[in-house]
């Protein structure tokens, strides 16, 4: 049994209970201290009583403990009586000015034992609420962040299937136009939701491995291709010839298809180039595009700095959660804007101990 269990213990005793068990141990104490100093003839083993009021101060959780003070005090008296006997007559007045000094220093002793006590269980206390508190914002904020992507799946859904019905009237082509804009902004909310669902298991699992990186880039670049329409634009690549591996997840292949799906949406460049290298620690893939330079608060979400999403149409969500994606996968992701470009750089370890 260690302290800190035995102390939980006491401290669950009621005040009664912890006065008696005070008492026990001062009076076995007491007997101790009576044969050792028989034994070996010297006041040292008196010492003892010292720490037999630190441990029962430490019973109560209170700032003022007169009880273990006045039990340590009443031992002492009553070692004084069986030592020395009618010498304690004798000399009384000494021996009560030693006995007033004893107690209060070992009222001093037990009042900071006591408040200490007081402090950590009142620090305990503080820490459980915060942590309770903390625990019931996290389930709130999931709840409603399942809940409003619910909500929104299905209104966006609702709004598809009516642009769906509209699309089948004769319209004028200017109309057709502007159905067309609402069909592809549904098409970009149902993306972000689904890109928020992939968030959470990311968060849930983000155990990483070594993985190929040249592959991974491969992939995504197939990947993108297959899903755009737009034969204009052109992904170039440039990678080694030798296989380069990092430590990241399996979930690099959606960083890479988000950074360049969500440049799509929403800056419409012509030329995306993908380029890999390395270095002593670290790979370093860099997707750059001569699409519309990042908003300067966008660019504020990879450099450390608060966002605080006062702009609008720049995408702040989607650049947020590319951002959250790259963080859980253990990648350093950087932007820069130049004078024709937009470079994202993604710094994966080779090795776990190192970033």
């Amino acid at each position: 049994m260690n302290s800190q269990y035995f102390l939980k213990r006491v401290w669950d005793l009621n005040f009664h209970e912890k006065n008696i068990l005070s008492t026990i141990i001062f009076l076995i104490t007491s007997i101790a201290i009576y044969f050792l100093i028989l034994i070996f003839n010297s006041i040292y083993p008196l010492f003892l009583l010292i720490v037999a009021l630190v441990l029962t101060s430490g019973f109560y959780i209170r700032t003022l403990n007169l009880i273990p003070s006045i039990l340590a005090t009443l031992s002492l008296t009553l070692i004084y009586i069986l030592h020395y006997g009618e010498l304690f007559l004798i000399t009384i007045e000494i021996t009560l000015i030693n006995l007033s000094l004893f107690f209060l220093l070992s009222l001093l002793i037990s009042v900071l034992i006591g408040h200490l006590n007081t402090t950590f269980e009142q620090l305990k206390s503080e820490k459980r609420s915060e942590t309770k508190k903390r625990w019931s914002a996290e389930r709130r904020k999931e709840f409603l962040s399942t809940l409003l992507r619910q909500d929104l799946s299905s209104k966006n859904q609702t709004t598809w299937g009516h642009l769906q019905l509209i699309t089948t009237e004769d319209l004028p082509e200017e109309k057709q136009k502007h159905i067309e804009e609402a069909r592809k902004t549904c098409n970009e909310i149902y993306e972000t939701l689904k890109l928020t669902k992939k968030l959470e298991k990311i968060e849930e699992n983000n155990n990483t491995t070594k993985i190929d990186i040249t592959n991974t880039i491969k992939e995504a670049i197939i990947e993108i291709n297959q899903q755009t329409n737009n034969k204009d634009i052109k992904i170039k690549q440039n990678l080694p010839k030798k296989p380069l591996t990092g430590e990241t997840t399996q979930d690099l292949k959606t960083l890479i298809k988000q950074i360049i799906k969500t440049r799509l949406h929403t800056t419409k460049p012509k030329n995306i180039k993908i380029t890999l290298k390395q270095n002593k620690d670290t790979n370093i893939i860099e997707i750059q595009d001569d699409g519309k330079k990042l908003h300067q608060d966008i660019q504020k979400l990879f450099s450390g700095q608060t966002y605080k999403g006062n702009t609008t149409g720049v995408w702040g969500v989607r650049y947020y959660m590319i951002n959250q994606i790259a963080k859980h996968i253990n990648i350093d992701i950087q932007t820069k804007n130049t004078e024709n470009q937009t470079k994202f750089k993604l710094k994966i370890p080779k090795n776990p101990n190192k970033t």
